[in-house]
C-alpha cells in the first residue's frame, strides 16, 4: 500500500505528513486507490481497509513527518509536481467517477462524473501530531519594533533550550537582533528545511512568512540532457502565530502564553494533537501581450497570495476597465477603480472594506469583489475554489492597470495583458487553539465587533 500510493504521486496537505484515514474517509481512499488500480476486484484483493480501524500510510517522503486526521473528510490530492506521467494520467482520467460509497455523491438512475479536478481539497479543518519530535523552526518577527524584537529573542532562547534549532531571516540576524546561535534562513535552500514556523507580529507578518515559501523551484527533466527549471507549489510546514500587531485576525495566540502554546506544539505526539486550519493561497500568473506559452515556459512570474490579488487602474485618473473571465467564459466587463480576488482568509481585509462578504477560512471558495464600480448592480460574487479566474486589460481601456499581491508587491499591466488566478495546491497550515472555526468566530466578534447589538428585552 505504501509503495503503491508513493508511486502514484498522491500527497497529503502538510509538509512531510502521514495521512490517517478514519472511518469517515475510508470510502474516498477506496475509491481513489481502486480507480488507479483499475478495478474493485484488484482493490479488494490487494488493498484491505478494515472499517473498524484507523490506518496510516506514508504517502509523501520527507525527513520529518506528521500524522494528520481531517475533521470530516479526505486529505488526498494529486501531486501535479511529482509522480509518473502514466500514473497521473490514469488518476486524472478515472478520478471523475463517482465514489459509490459516499452518500450525497449520487444521482438516482444515472452515472455521474465530476467536472472539477481531483486536486481539489474541499476540507480545511484538521488535527495533526508529529511522528518524530520537531527539531527545526523558522522564527519570523515584525520588523522595526523593539518590544517585538526582545520578545522574539526570548522565544528563540526558550526553544533552543528545548533542543530546537532556530532559523531567522538574514536581515534581522545581520542587524544584531538575534544571537549568533541562530541560523540564517534562505528560501529554497534544502539545508534550511524547517519543521514549523513561529510568527510574532500581526497579519502582515504572517503574509510575509507565507511569501518566504513561495519561491521554490524544482528541476524537472524535459527529455534528453536538457533540464527545465519550473516553479511549483510545495507543501508548507505548519505555523503558530502570536499577535503583536495592530489587529490580527490570523494571529490568535497571546505572546504572554508562548511557553504553554509552544510546549503543546512541540509535544504533540501520541494522544496529543494540534488543531489547525489549512488556509488556501492563490497562484497568480501574469500573461503578457504577444507572449506564447512556449516563450514563457519556465520563465513566467507567479505570485502567491494568502489574502488577495487586487487588479486596479493604478495611478491613472478616471475609470478603469477590466474584462472578467471565469473558467474560460467571458463573464463581464468591469468599469470602476478595480477588482479584488480574495481567499477566505483575506475576506476580512480589503475585501470587507469595499463591501465584500465574510467567509470562514475553512470554506473552499474565492471571492470576487468590485472596487467602486460604475454600475450599482455589480455586486460581489463567491466562486468555487476550483474556478480559474482571469482578469484582462482590454485594448479599449483608457488606461493601463496594476496588480497588487497581498499589499506587498506590484506588477504593471499594460493593455492586452492579463492575470490568471487559481487556488494553489498547497495551503498554509495555521495552528489554532480550538477546533473547527471557533478561533475565527471569536476573532471577528472581538476584533470586528461583529453583530454587536443592544439586545431586545423580553415581553
Amino acid at each position: 500500500m505504501v509503495t503503491a500510493l508513493g508511486r502514484m504521486g498522491f500527497i497529503a496537505r502538510l509538509s512531510g505528513l502521514r495521512f490517517a484515514a478514519g472511518r469517515e474517509s475510508e470510502g474516498v481512499v477506496r475509491a481513489l486507490v481502486g480507480s488507479v488500480l483499475g478495478s474493485r476486484t484488484a482493490l479488494n484483493s490487494q488493498v484491505q481497509v478494515p472499517l473498524s480501524l484507523t490506518h496510516t500510510w506514508d504517502i509523501h517522503t520527507h525527513r520529518r513527518g506528521l500524522s494528520v486526521n481531517q475533521e470530516g473528510g479526505d486529505a488526498l490530492a494529486m501531486d501535479r509536481a511529482g509522480g509518473s506521467e502514466a500514473a497521473r494520467g490514469k488518476a486524472s482520467t478515472s478520478s471523475t467517477s463517482t465514489p459509490r460509497s459516499l452518500p450525497g455523491c449520487q444521482i438516482k438512475g444515472a452515472r455521474m462524473e465530476w467536472s472539477d479536478k481531483v486536486t481539489l481539497k474541499l476540507r480545511r479543518r484538521a488535527t495533526f501530531k508529529w511522528e518524530k519530535p520537531p527539531k527545526r523552526a523558522l522564527l519570523v518577527r515584525k520588523p522595526g519594533d523593539e518590544i517585538v524584537a526582545n520578545k522574539a529573542a526570548e522565544v528563540a532562547k526558550w526553544l533552543q533550550q528545548r533542543g530546537i534549532k532556530i532559523f531567522v531571516e538574514p536581515r534581522h540576524r545581520q542587524a544584531g537582533c538575534w544571537s549568533e546561535s541562530c541560523t540564517p534562513y534562505f528560501a529554497g535552500d534544502p539545508d534550511c528545511d524547517v519543521d514549523f514556523g513561529v510568527i510574532l507580529g500581526g497579519d502582515g507578518t504572517l503574509l510575509h512568512y507565507a511569501k518566504l515559501f513561495s519561491d521554490s523551484y524544482s528541476n524537472r527533466s524535459s527529455g534528453g540532457d536538457s533540464t527545465v527549471h519550473q516553479k511549483r507549489s510545495v507543501p508548507l510546514p505548519p505555523c503558530v502565530s502570536f499577535g503583536m500587531g495592530s489587529l490580527g485576525f490570523m494571529t490568535g495566540f497571546s505572546v504572554d502564553d508562548y511557553e504553554r502554546v509552544l510546549s503543546k506544539v512541540t509535544d504533540a505526539r501520541g494522544d496529543q494533537t494540534i488543531c489547525c486550519t489549512l488556509r488556501t493561497r492563490l497562484d497568480c500568473r501574469i500573461k503578457r501581450l504577444g507572449e506564447t506559452a512556449e516563450e514563457t515556459e519556465g520563465k513566467e512570474t507567479i505570485h502567491q497570495c494568502l489574502n488577495e490579488c487586487v487588479i486596479d487602474k493604478g495611478i491613472h485618473p478616471g475609470l478603469g476597465k477590466m474584462a472578467l473571465i471565469v473558467d474560460g467564459m467571458p463573464v463581464t466587463v468591469v468599469q470602476g477603480d478595480g477588482l479584488i480576488i480574495s481567499t477566505p482568509s483575506g475576506s476580512t481585509g480589503y475585501n470587507l472594506a469595499v463591501g465584500g462578504a465574510i467567509a470562514a477560512p475553512s470554506v473552499p471558495c474565492n471571492l470576487v469583489t468590485p472596487i467602486a464600480p460604475s454600475s450599482l448592480s455589480f455586486r460581489p460574487v463567491i466562486l468555487p475554489e476550483s474556478s480559474k479566474i482571469e482578469v484582462a486589460i482590454p485594448h479599449t481601456a483608457r488606461t493601463d492597470g496594476r496588480a497588487i499581491f497581498d499589499g506587498q508587491c506590484t506588477e504593471e499591466l499594460r493593455r492586452g495583458d492579463s492575470i490568471v488566478v487559481e487556488t494553489s495546491i498547497f495551503p498554509i497550515p495555521v495552528i489554532n487553539e480550538r477546533r473547527y472555526d471557533q478561533d475565527w468566530f471569536s476573532s471577528i466578534v472581538e476584533k470586528l465587533q461583529w453583530n454587536s447589538i443592544v439586545e431586545q428585552k423580553p415581553l
